[in-house]
């Protein structure tokens, strides 16, 4: 009974390392969960005048209208990635009150801003009270395509001592000061409160999900000890690194302004040095976490083989249950084997080459300037691209509110899609048939590199597109087409009706009676017709076979001639 304990607890302890690997939480680079230690009263005994309340690591101040299901997401994707964050949302956590007394008991504030947050009384109560106490504050900004450009200039146009006297709340502070026995506390300024929200970096939010995991990241890393923020989420993309083994061939077009500089950023940004680096931290996080399982089901095989009599050093794993543990491990099922990138220290992502016949990717690098520079040359170069078959990698520099874009030359991708050609917005010349990768800048420019990166790093067969010729037309070629093949269809039919008239001609001076001709003449003629679809010659065999029908059927060895073109 013993020996099936330790077998049933060597598969549970399988089991979970392999579903430890497809969890979507968040690890230091050493490999472990990102776990917050509880957070305790004591840790606020500093504030005076403090009232009994759960603790909290983050509180979420938004507004009711519009904020409210974006938070909610804020706190459900928090659940997953990190169980031991606790956070405070109003419409789930407040039972009574304004969800002041809450700002003291938590040791992060979020604030979530949009127009309507500065025009409710319990959001500007939230915020001077943060002041007050002197809270650690972050502000992310909302998502422009869906809340609209709020940007950090426009709160401090809203943030005035004006807008602060409207809400008339020094009484309010005055008996703060009262309760709190701090007399010299006053109603703070609108610097003061510009000062609280943007003491660090603002962050934005955003729909597309590698920069919403990134902005999730980033949240978390400012409840951590600055010795402790290098931490990743795992199962994002945003934290699988590149691995190439050979240097990906690109072709940047001269007329499409930064593309061969993004093509430098990308291998800066993943240099082998740096790119080594990141993956031997991942690498060795889990040979350790291997070893441990090792050490584990090492100790598990030796009380099971201590258990059947047998004696055996501890390390030697002879029992049948050892040797499962060993074959497991070496097959990789509890931690992935790192690939073997291969590259050294010459060894760059990418190579720039100037003829397109020879790259492997044509990066199309969409901005402001993409259609304004020269677009009749550019499109020229998209359309032998595309004669030729290589693939091509559309990205697009993608508008934040947290810069104005002037340097990227970002700009709204329905914007970018009304300038381009039309020609190459239809099918089968369609170049955003592929998803471009959307590119932000800060904070949140690493995942969209990750993404490019990844795309270019994949192998994509060549697939020529006949109708990309230069300067042509998808429907040049389909006018002289359908006139050829209506032509044929004429010829073959008048053919076929001369035939059938010659036949019965033949066949009364012959006096054949009309049951004894075997020629079926309406077969024959959808015989032809079914063959037009075919090569010219298919059409002349089809024809010479009704004539040679008609002969038979007539009793005679006149030959018909049917006026066939030849092959179009």
């Amino acid at each position: 009974m013993l020996s099936l304990q330790l077998i049933f607890e060597f598969v549970v302890v399988v089991h979970g390392a392999r579903q430890r690997r497809y969890m979507r939480r968040l690890c230091y680079r050493s490999g472990k969960f990102v776990e917050l230690p509880a957070v305790r009263e004591k840790k606020f005994a500093h504030l005076p005048g403090l009232e009994p309340s759960p603790c909290f690591h983050l509180f979420l101040s938004h507004a009711w209208p519009l904020g409210q299901d974006v938070c909610k997401l804020i706190k459900q994707r928090f659940r997953e990635i990190c169980p031991s964050m606790s956070i405070f949302l109003d419409v789930e956590d407040l039972a009574a009150g304004s969800g002041t007394k809450q700002v003291d008991h938590s040791q992060h504030i979020l604030v979530f801003a949009m127009p309507v947050y500065f025009q409710k009384i319990n959001c500007v109560k939230e915020l001077v009270r943060l002041v007050v106490r002197e809270k650690p504050a972050s502000l992310l900004l909302p998502d422009a395509e869906v809340h609209g450009i709020f940007s950090v200039a426009m709160i401090r146009e809203i943030v005035t001592d004006k807008w602060v006297d409207e809400w008339q709340l020094g009484k309010r502070v005055a008996e703060w000061a009262t309760a709190w026995d701090r007399p010299e506390m006053r109603l703070p300024s609108a610097a003061d409160i510009c000062d609280a929200l943007f003491k660090l970096p603002p962050l934005e939010w955003s729909r597309i999900t590698p920069f919403q995991d990134r902005t999730m990241v980033l949240v978390c890393e400012r409840l951590l000890p600055e010795s402790r923020r290098n931490i990743y989420l795992q199962g994002s993309v945003n934290s699988t690194l590149p691995q190439w083994t050979t240097t990906v061939k690109v072709y940047c077009s001269p007329h499409n302004p930064g593309a061969a500089v993004l093509a430098g950023e990308l291998n800066e940004t993943f240099s082998p040095s740096k790119a080594s680096g990141r993956r031997s931290s991942k690498s060795s996080s889990r040979r350790s976490s291997k070893s441990g399982c090792c050490r584990t089901l090492s100790r598990a095989a030796t009380a099971s083989s201590d258990s059947l009599g047998q004696s055996s050093p501890r390390m030697s794993m002879p029992s049948a249950l050892a040797r499962a543990a060993s074959s497991c491990l070496s097959l990789g099922s509890l931690s992935p084997r790192p690939r073997k990138t291969g590259h050294d220290a010459r060894r760059r992502l990418l190579q720039v080459v100037e003829n397109v016949d020879e790259c492997d990717h044509m990066l199309v690098y969409l901005n402001a300037l993409t259609w304004t520079h020269d677009p009749e040359a550019l499109a020229a170069d998209i359309r032998e691209a595309q004669r030729l078959g290589v693939h091509l990698l559309p990205c697009h520099e993608f508008p934040s509110v947290l810069d104005a874009g002037s340097a990227r030359a970002a700009l709204d991708f329905k914007a970018i899609i009304d300038a381009t050609p039309e020609g190459l917005k239809k099918a089968p010349t369609n170049i955003y048939s592929e998803i471009a990768i959307g590119l932000k800048s800060g904070q949140l420019r690493e995942p969209g590199l990750l993404r490019l990166a990844a795309a270019l790093i994949k192998r994509v067969p060549r697939a020529p597109i006949a109708a990309a010729r230069k300067g042509s037309d998808n429907f040049s070629g389909i006018i002289p087409m359908l006139s050829r093949t209506f032509s044929t269809v004429d010829s073959t039919r008048i053919s076929v009706g001369n035939a059938r008239s010659s036949a019965r001609s033949n066949r009364n001076s012959l006096g054949v009676e009309p049951n004894s001709v075997q020629c079926d003449w309406k077969t024959t003629e959808s015989t032809s017709l079914r063959q037009l679809s075919g090569t010219g010659s298919n059409l002349r065999t089809s024809a010479c076979r009704g004539a040679d029908a008609a002969a038979a059927g007539a009793g005679t060895g006149i030959g018909i001639e049917m006026g066939v073109p030849s092959a179009h």
